[in-house]
């Protein structure tokens, strides 16, 4: 009988452990879900957007969206003529920063 007891208390603190263990976890992804969309929230309001905020936006790497920049930036210098619509960007104190509309605009183009 006192074998069944400890087998009991075992398995009642186990259990107990198993219950808080996946309370922190679920608490934990609550917190982290919450902010991933108070974040998404900021940047759908946002007129500007940064180069990784564009890259998320529109789903190409920074790189890619640099060498876009810089493709067009070479093509203006050597022939002074751009064919397609010029990805939207302004250069500010050496940063890039790309208007949200003109960039929902650029895509559709």
């Amino acid at each position: 009988m006192e074998k069944l007891n400890e087998k009991l208390y075992g398995g009642i603190i186990v259990l107990a452990i198993a219950i808080l263990t996946s309370s922190i976890i679920l608490s934990y992804t609550a917190i982290k879900i919450t902010n991933q969309i108070q974040a998404n929230t900021v940047n759908n309001n946002k007129k500007l957007l940064t180069i990784n905020e564009a890259s998320k936006h529109i789903n190409l790497s920074e790189e890619e969206i640099l060498k876009i920049i810089y493709e067009e930036e070479k093509q203006l210098i050597t022939s002074h003529i751009i064919t397609r619509p010029r990805f939207p960007y302004l250069k500010i104190n050496d940063k890039y920063y790309i208007p949200k509309d003109l960039l929902d605009e650029w895509i559709k183009a």
